[in-house]
């Protein structure tokens, strides 16, 4: 079975790059550069991942964390 496709939306601002997710509401994230952007979009994956298993959503949560992101400039 194929990973779920995440599309990271991102743009350009004056303080570097904001993004968010189209498939998943809430979650978005900034950064300086791309990279931290990047990085800051895993980790607010990675957070939702953590709270979906506390809340006992281990399926959704194990099927999250299989997702392929992919990052699409707006």
């Amino acid at each position: 079975m194929e990973p779920t496709l995440i599309q990271i939306i991102y743009y350009p601002t004056t303080r570097g790059y904001s993004g968010y997710a189209r498939e998943l509401d809430g979650l978005s994230a900034e950064g300086a550069t791309l990279e931290e952007l990047v990085a800051n979009i895993k980790h607010m994956l990675d957070l939702r991942v953590e709270t979906l298993r506390e809340i006992g959503h281990t399926k959704e949560a194990e099927e999250l964390k299989r997702c392929r992101l992919e990052f699409l400039e707006d």
